[in-house]
């Protein structure tokens, strides 16, 4: 498990009362989120290893917010911004096809698959490469991998996902995290930019700042 120390931000808004945030409301929280961790560049500096995040949900698919407001490599694309993109076919050549992130995105939270719509996975206009795939009660599963601890108010709090999905593109890395509320946060690195070989623990990190407020 990994520990956290999420920032404490007061609203008039019930803590956990999911229903009652509105869009707003959500940024300061996913900004608190992505501040959870950080690492020394190669100048030695201290830099938060997440650099986007957004947050969605798998039942209605609808959009909560994204920090930061601009360059959020995390931002999902949703039909109306489609895009051509060439798709390997089955005899091997390649072929433009019509990307819609966000459905790529749903079939790849609904069923785990490592090509999700024969297409694979793509985020703010990069493909990503399913590094892997942990869903609750699916073959693999294994509860550690998805769950972290988050310390809050000076006390542990579990937080433990139902889907965690691990992503990579060179140095760009995605992790997306369904709580059991099914909201679903997607959390970006550059390894390059924080000198970590491997981000995904720490976007976990940062997707369970978010879930304990909002799951």
């Amino acid at each position: 498990f990994t520990t956290i120390k999420l920032f404490d931000f007061s609203f008039s808004t019930p803590k956990n009362s999911t229903a009652y945030f509105k869009m707003a409301e959500w940024i300061p929280y996913l900004e608190a989120a992505t501040q959870l961790k950080t690492n020394k560049n190669k100048e030695g500096e201290a830099v938060y290893v997440c650099e986007g995040l957004y947050a969605t949900d798998s039942g209605a698919w609808g959009y909560y917010g994204h920090t930061p407001a601009d360059g959020c490599y995390a931002t999902v694309y949703g039909s109306d911004a489609a895009y051509e993109a060439p798709i390997m076919q089955e005899d091997g050549t390649e072929a433009n096809e019509t990307i819609d992130e966000l459905s790529n995105l749903q079939a790849l939270v609904a069923t785990g698959a490592r090509r999700p719509n024969n297409q694979g996975v793509y985020i703010s206009g990069q493909k990503y490469t399913l590094m892997r795939a942990v869903m609750a009660g699916g073959a693999g599963d294994v509860e550690e991998l998805r769950t972290f601890v988050a310390e809050v108010d000076g006390e542990d709090r579990k937080v433990v996902f139902n889907k965690v999905f691990m992503l990579a593109a060179g140095e760009h890395q995605i992790l997306v995290a369904e709580d059991k509320q099914t909201y679903v946060y997607i959390a970006y690195a550059n390894k390059n930019n924080c000198n970590l070989e491997k981000c995904h623990d720490a976007l976990g990190v940062v997707a369970a700042g978010s879930a304990y407020y909002f799951g």
